[in-house]
């Protein structure tokens, strides 16, 4: 998900203002004559709930959360997660990446090779070990305990362990979340826009 994707499919959209009161707002954007990608702001003071189409999401950070989100060109996706109280039911914020689970292990392994006498044989060993019992696991649980239990003994008589790895980033933002990010400053842009034209 990037920005101009977001744009792209935002380019018809135009904006309902359902409800504007101080601090009390939703507007709604949508494409005419379609709900698909549809979706809508709603503000109470410390607020903003984002639903629609794309996902639903709720952030408290500041009394005004459209000061919150306004003017940034770059969405702060790890930021603004922490200030989530309330993610998508159906697909979250997060969700598992087994190519970040991949890099992970190759650089472990990768940094093992690079530090100890190891034999083309037990790299092919290891690598097929490491394939099917931790690269093989489906969520970040399942791989920090497959990791956890992992030992190999080289035929040098070193031992190759996945320590720590719990602390490993396994996670990814959802394509939804990014999705919602890219929406909320654009969105409030177009809001303070239609305020400025009907002052």
């Amino acid at each position: 998900m990037t920005r101009d994707v977001f744009l792209s499919d935002v380019k018809d959209h135009e904006m309902t203002v359902v409800h504007n009161s101080g601090l009390h707002r939703h507007v709604r954007f949508a494409k005419p004559r379609t709900s698909t990608m549809s979706f809508g702001l709603v503000t109470w003071p410390g607020y903003l709930a984002f639903y629609g189409d794309m996902g639903e999401f709720v952030f408290a950070r500041l009394t005004d959360m459209f000061q919150f989100f306004r003017g940034h060109t770059t969405p702060s996706f790890d930021y603004w997660a922490e200030k989530l109280c309330a993610t998508d039911k159906s697909d979250g914020h997060e969700e598992f990446c087994v190519d970040r689970l991949k890099d992970v292990v190759n650089d472990r392994l990768l940094c093992f090779v690079e530090n100890h006498e190891v034999s083309p044989a037990d790299v092919d060993e290891l690598t097929e070990l490491l394939g099917w019992s931790v690269i093989s696991c489906e969520s970040q649980e399942s791989a920090s305990a497959a990791a956890a239990g992992f030992e190999y003994l080289t035929s040098t008589g070193d031992v190759f362990r996945l320590e720590d790895f719990w602390d490993s980033k396994l996670m990814k933002h959802t394509e939804r979340y990014l999705w919602c990010c890219y929406a909320l400053p654009w969105a409030i842009q177009r809001y303070d826009e239609h305020n400025k034209e009907t002052q």
